[in-house]
């Protein structure tokens, strides 16, 4: 699903155990934004049966962060700024949020 909604150039990566980042080189944070709801939206019409014949609904939180204007950014402070806008959309689930 994340595959299907990135550029080649784009780099998905297991960031930890259950989170994914994906490196947008050339991304503002509006067209990142994009992407992510893109994706929110593709796992959340995900239906999975389980062993029960169960339908699960899946859903998916997205933190966004980018590198605007001349910021001076390392990795690692894009990579704190989506970690905390993740936490942000994990609070009530299944949304994407912006740093």
């Amino acid at each position: 699903t994340v595959r299907q909604a990135i550029r080649e150039l784009d780099l998905p990566v297991q960031y930890s155990e259950g989170n994914v980042m994906i490196v947008m080189p050339h991304t503002p944070l509006a067209g990142a934004t994009i992407v992510a709801e893109r994706i929110r939206a593709k796992v959340a019409g995900i239906r999975i049966k389980d062993e029960k014949d169960a339908v699960i609904k899946l859903t998916c939180s997205i933190g966004v962060a980018a590198v605007e204007g001349d910021e001076n950014l390392s990795f690692h402070d894009i990579a704190k700024r989506a970690t905390t806008a993740l936490g942000d959309a994990g609070k009530t689930g299944n949304r994407v949020v912006c740093a």
